[in-house]
Parts: C-alpha cells; sequence; structure tokens
C-alpha cells in the first residue's frame, strides 16, 4: 500500500491512488494508532506483569503442582506468560 503510494509520480496520481485506497488508509492509520497506543502507554505495564508473575509464581510452582486444577491453570498461565513475553520482546519505538 505505501509503495504503491510512494511509486506515484506527480500529484495529481498521488491523490488519485489516495482516493482510491481510501478505506486501507483508514485501516492503516487505525491500526498504527492501536500500535502506538500500546507501545507509548501499556507497553511498560505488560512487561511489568510478565516479570512479576514469573517472579512471583516460580517461588509457588512447587506447591501449585500438587493440585491438579492448580497445575493445570499454572500452565496456562505459563503458556500465556511466554506468548506476553514473546511479544512484548518486539521494542518497537514509534515516534
Amino acid at each position: 500500500m505505501v509503495s504503491g503510494l510512494l511509486e506515484q509520480s506527480n500529484s495529481f496520481s498521488l491523490i488519485q491512488r489516495m482516493i482510491e485506497d481510501a478505506k486501507a488508509l483508514e485501516d492503516f492509520a487505525e491500526n498504527f494508532e492501536n500500535l502506538d497506543d500500546f507501545y507509548n502507554n501499556q507497553f511498560q505495564t505488560w512487561q511489568a506483569l510478565i516479570k512479576a508473575l514469573n517472579d512471583q509464581f516460580k517461588a509457588n510452582r512447587p506447591a501449585l503442582e500438587k493440585d491438579e486444577s492448580a497445575k493445570k491453570r499454572w500452565m496456562n498461565w505459563s503458556v500465556s506468560i511466554s506468548w506476553l513475553s514473546l511479544m512484548t520482546s518486539f521494542d518497537i519505538s514509534i515516534r
């Protein structure tokens, strides 16, 4: 989409292309705003949550594994935390 805009050689064709791609450009702007909000306002909160869950729950793991229900929930948390760790490891600066 962006490459199509950059390929335009004059202002008329650029404006025409922007009109043609209006819906895609609006969707792109919304997605960018969501990413910008996440990385500027929520990213540090999620990193703190991941650290707290990893540090605090690991100490209780032996006790949690003795109870099947707690063990199952612990495994679900572990998968979620692993996924969150992966997603927040991409330290993208959007400024």
